[in-house]
């Protein structure tokens, strides 16, 4: 693995420990142990290079200002992972589309009228 940072900790929903490249918040991986943890960190890296690309130094850059480019990395509990997973199937289209569908529509928002005071 190239040098850049990592951070493990332990993640309560999962019941194990959690390694993440704290620059690139969508490479993560877990273990029974903070080794294990690293370790498919590791294999996870060298499946997805694209994701470590850059991160040459410990430090880096500041982290980037956030974009909207219409992808959320999403962590929930594996039984609502299933039961959103099995909804979708039993309506045929994906999970994304299924969840897409579920959420409220933003509401447009009314200009701001301010009185003047006279």
């Amino acid at each position: 693995m190239e040098k850049y940072e990592v951070s493990i900790k332990w993640d309560d929903e999962e019941s194990c420990f959690m390694a993440i490249i704290p620059r690139r918040y969508r490479l993560r991986a877990y273990g029974e142990t903070r080794a294990e943890a690293l370790k498919n960190l590791n294999i996870e890296a060298a499946r997805h290079p694209e994701y470590v690309e850059g991160l040459t130094d410990s430090l880096g850059p500041a982290k980037e200002t956030p974009s909207y480019n219409g992808q959320i990395d999403l962590k929930v509990p594996r039984s609502l992972h299933k039961s959103l997973s099995q909804a979708a199937t039993k309506r045929e289209i994906s999970l994304n589309a299924y969840i897409i569908a579920s959420l409220p529509k933003p509401r447009p928002q009314k200009a701001s009228r301010k009185k003047s005071r006279e």
